[in-house]
């Protein structure tokens, strides 16, 4: 009897109700915040990398500046895409955009790799630099296989699909034996989400850390670990409750974990957003154990938030970088053109190290 009154609700008024509250977000602008650098200014810097590697004659030097542009087009021109995918406010042109980044990364990485071929031929890196190069190398490369996976160049089905999504998820399996937390911790997101299209929700649980457990690394980083955890848990295995509960854990945890004020409001709105999602999710689930106040309370809830940022533009925290620094890119954030600096200012990642410190 409750399963046919939810049902009715559900497809019946339910609509309505839902069709209300889908206009009423619409007041809300989630939109994320400004980056460190504008996009435009990340666009040149990445021109003038490539621009750069094909004017050196050096192997080793031309190798190198292949291997920062790629990273810097996987960290940073592919971040806005990759953070509005995770929070499912895509743009119509991301995929496009998307694609375009990574077949750019692509030729790079396999320009890169023919040259490291003929250095190697020709044993002019050797010993420890010689493993610190073929390894990165080999991490920017499984970033960069996972996103082509991500956003295909063509659709991918069946085992065809299957077989992609086992291979760049094993790649970045050697991603995570790592000594840098921050390395490790966007090779655990995008393999979860790997394994998550997979339909192997057992394995994105077991890499992702619970809520309250302490950070090993940068911050955003953590939360992000975090958010995508609470997503898993609703969205394939139904424990709405425990992710809501979670992520109210989140916010309350945004105090300790940041230390910024804008970091910390950003982040508690990139929750409660998240949170908003499940909420919907949740309400038009139904089954068996649904009741019409269930309903009610998610809906409730959702108006609670739409209400706390009606009619306001939302920031939103963003991704460090999509893929992280596994090269120095202080390189690129010192790049002048015309002997002026196209970086005034820049809040540069703890995680750019030179590479002697690896």
């Amino acid at each position: 009897m409750i399963k046919e009154a939810l049902r009715t609700m559900l497809f019946g008024g339910f609509v309505l109700l839902f069709a209300a509250q889908s206009s009423t977000a619409g007041q809300v602008k989630w939109k994320l915040a400004a980056p460190a650098v504008r996009a435009e200014t990340v666009d040149v810097v990445a021109d003038e990398l490539v621009a750069d590697a094909r004017r050196a004659t050096e192997p080793l030097t031309r190798f190198e500046r292949l291997l920062v542009a790629a990273n810097w087009m996987l960290s940073y021109q592919l971040e806005p895409m990759a953070t509005r995918m995770l929070l499912r406010t895509a743009e119509q042109e991301d995929a496009d955009r998307a694609r375009e980044v990574i077949d750019r990364a692509t030729e790079l990485l396999v320009s890169a790799a023919e040259v490291w071929s003929q250095l190697e031929s020709a044993d002019v890196v050797d010993g420890y630099e010689h493993f610190v190069r073929g390894e990165q190398l080999e991490s920017i490369s499984a970033f960069c296989r996972a996103f082509a996976v991500i956003w295909p160049a063509r659709p991918l089905a069946g085992d065809d699909r299957e077989e992609q999504l086992r291979m760049a998820a094993s790649k970045l399996g050697v991603v995570l034996e790592s000594d840098r937390p921050n390395v490790v911790a966007l090779a655990t997101l995008w393999q979860s989400y790997l394994f998550h299209e997979r339909g192997e929700i057992d394995r994105c649980l077991d890499l992702l850390p619970p809520v309250l457990r302490p950070f090993d690394g940068q911050e955003v980083d953590g939360l992000w670990l975090r958010i995508m955890r609470c997503r898993y848990l609703a969205q394939a295995q139904g424990q709405y409750t425990a992710a809501i509960a979670s992520l109210i854990r989140a916010d309350t945890q945004c105090d300790i974990w940041f230390s910024q004020e804008a970091m910390r409001v950003r982040a508690r709105n990139v929750i409660s957003l998240v949170r908003r999602q499940i909420l919907m999710q949740w309400a038009a689930q139904g089954g068996e154990s649904a009741a019409d106040e269930g309903v009610t309370w998610c809906m409730e809830a959702v108006d609670r938030i739409d209400e706390q940022f009606q009619d306001r533009e939302i920031e939103l925290l963003r991704l460090r970088g999509a893929a992280p620094a596994i090269v120095d890119l202080g390189a690129a954030i010192k790049l002048s053109a015309g002997g002026v600096p196209i970086i005034q200012a820049y809040d540069k990642p703890a995680d750019v190290e030179p590479v002697g410190d690896q």
